[in-house]
């Protein structure tokens, strides 16, 4: 190198010293320009989105290499987008696709073709009839059931094993327009069905503004229904209960659905629309939840008993609405406190094409991490998606939102943790999944009157004393 105290009387070192300075400029702007073109490649290939800062205790390692596990989701694309941001802490590389089907036969399908994810996201009815066909491995052992809400164990767990990560929690609620309910008196859900009934039947108005309890009620010219409930076993399984009816006996392979309480509850459904005339007859076909959310939030009904995983779907993509103007209550119960909704969710399974020993260890790795904590937190606090695990909702609960949400709990938020937190247990078995497959259709001819319910529920535990039979072999 040459010397700086010598350069002033050699003209030929200062040529090469700053040939040696022109070289090294050169360098460095090489290697600027081959650390921004590596900064900006995504290993998971996940669009950038805007986040909020993620907790200390979150930050996310290094980037992982290899081969990408890929993952099949039934996620809106915003979450998905949303899960990709925290990719780098995962333990492999994740690639996410939309699942290319989302119903149970056409997943059984899928799973036995090489084209199969690695890891699948599915509804945890379909857990167990998704193991006992041998398309899922098993994922963990009974002690991590523990970290999630309790009944959501029962819908993974067979024969010893755990069979996939639950992610998520659902349950039955009753959406309600605030305004509306005020308009009438009310002042919260009711919590009995009976006074489910009656707020309905109040609700309910003809174009003269007279409501269904007033003797010149006129019920050819109703201009707001009261109440909406679809007639399906997922939305009547609570009523069925609260009226001391049952589905499945499982150890005895007995159906229960065609027994008294059952009865009641399907003439109370047929009410709804027949006799008390507060249910529409235009909305048997199935309806997005963005769509159910519209109709109630412009007074076309009043209430609607839906799935609490609609939460998520009540904000982005311009279908965001105002917390204050939405009551979410709880499924009503029966006197002596049965009823309620049943456990439901999503979680991750681990495919059994999945191939070599190192690959299933790597795939049941990153289910465990799509259905981890930070991961669930971030999807409650971004997306108002309700965890299936007791930590998440723990800090979910401290959370407070923007959007016109004083400071403190979002309303919605805190509905979707109370409600799933009071879910009950139902019939655990392969064929659970199938249940509504003969019951629904005839629910429908109930509700319309078109077919007598004593009757119809002798046909509907007669399919399902064979569906078990089937599933799950003879007493």
């Amino acid at each position: 190198m040459p010397n700086l105290s010598e350069d002033a009387n050699d003209s030929g070192s200062r040529r090469a010293w700053a040939l040696l300075l022109t070289a090294a400029l050169l360098l460095t702007a090489a290697l600027l320009l081959a650390g921004c073109r590596s900064g900006g490649e995504e290993p998971t290939r996940a669009p950038a989105v805007e986040v909020d800062a993620a907790p200390a205790e979150e930050a996310a390692e290094p980037a992982p290499s290899g081969p990408p596990v890929r993952v099949g989701h039934l996620m809106r694309p915003e979450q998905a987008r949303s899960v990709m941001t925290l990719a780098a802490g995962a333990p492999a590389a994740v690639e996410l696709a939309p699942l290319e089907v989302t119903d149970l036969d056409g997943l059984l399908r899928l799973l036995e073709t090489d084209g199969a994810p690695d890891v699948v996201q599915v509804d945890l009815t379909w857990v167990l009839e998704l193991a006992s066909a041998g398309r899922i491995v098993e994922v963990s052992d009974a002690a991590e059931l523990a970290a999630h809400v309790r009944p959501l164990g029962g819908l993974v767990a067979w024969r010893g094993e755990v069979w996939a990560h639950p992610d998520r929690a659902w349950c039955q609620v009753v959406f309600a327009h605030r305004g509306l309910m005020e308009e009438a008196g009310l002042t919260r859900v009711p919590s009995d069905w009976d006074g489910l009934l009656r707020a309905a039947r109040r609700l309910t108005v003809d174009r003269s503004g007279r409501h269904s309890l007033h003797p010149e009620f006129d019920r050819s010219a109703v201009a707001r229904h009261g109440l909406f409930m679809r007639s399906d076993l997922e939305s009547a399984w609570g009523l069925i209960r609260s009226m001391g009816g049952g589905t499945v006996n499982v150890d005895t392979r007995e159906a229960l659905i065609d027994e008294a309480g059952g009865v009641k509850a399907a003439r109370w459904l047929q009410g709804l629309r027949g006799r008390h005339g507060v249910t529409p007859g235009w909305l048997d076909a199935p309806v997005e939840a963005s769509e159910a959310m519209e109709i109630v939030t412009t007074g076309q009904v009043a209430m609607w008993v839906g799935s609490s995983a609609w939460i998520e779907e009540l904000e982005g993509e311009g279908r965001i609405r105002d917390p204050e103007a939405l009551w979410i209550g709880a499924l009503p119960v029966g006197e002596d406190g049965r009823g309620g909704c049943p456990a439901a969710g999503m979680g991750y399974v681990v495919t059994a094409r999945t191939g070599e020993v190192e690959q299933v260890e790597q795939a049941r790795r990153v289910a465990s991490w799509l259905a981890s904590e930070p991961v669930q937190l971030h999807l409650g606090r971004r997306h108002r998606v309700i965890p299936s695990r007791l930590g998440a909702r723990a800090r979910l609960a401290r959370v407070s939102r923007g959007s016109g949400v004083e400071q403190g709990v979002d309303p919605w938020v805190a509905a979707g943790l109370w409600s799933t937190g009071q879910a009950r247990d139902r019939a655990v078995f392969p064929g659970m999944a199938r249940l509504g497959e003969s019951i629904n259709p005839l629910l429908v001819a109930i509700a319309r009157g078109e077919r007598e319910p004593s009757e119809a529920l002798r046909r509907v535990a007669a399919d399902w004393r064979v569906l078990m039979v089937e599933t799950i072999g003879a007493e």
